[in-house]
């Protein structure tokens, strides 16, 4: 299980998008790893999605997007393949 945080067009925004976010929320990202994974959505195209990977449990997968979306950012606890 990870927080899947957004979803972005190339790896490389991806990999920007996990920089922005560590510095908005270094507390709760503290020791985490981002992990990136392709999907294609029908009608939409190709997404890199970013997720925090890491965690210890899928409790702490909750705590995380709670902390995350109350500041009001996108995160939704999913396993990685998904």
């Amino acid at each position: 299980t990870a927080a899947h945080l957004a979803s972005y067009r190339s790896e490389t925004s991806a990999a920007r998008g996990w920089s922005v976010l560590e510095g908005r929320y270094p507390t709760a990202l503290a020791g985490l790893h981002p992990e990136y994974r392709t999907v294609d959505i029908p009608g939409k195209g190709r997404f890199i999605r970013l997720f925090a990977s890491g965690l210890p449990s899928d409790t702490a997968a909750r705590q995380l997007c709670a902390s995350v979306s109350a500041s009001g950012s996108y995160c939704r606890v999913m396993p990685l393949g998904g």
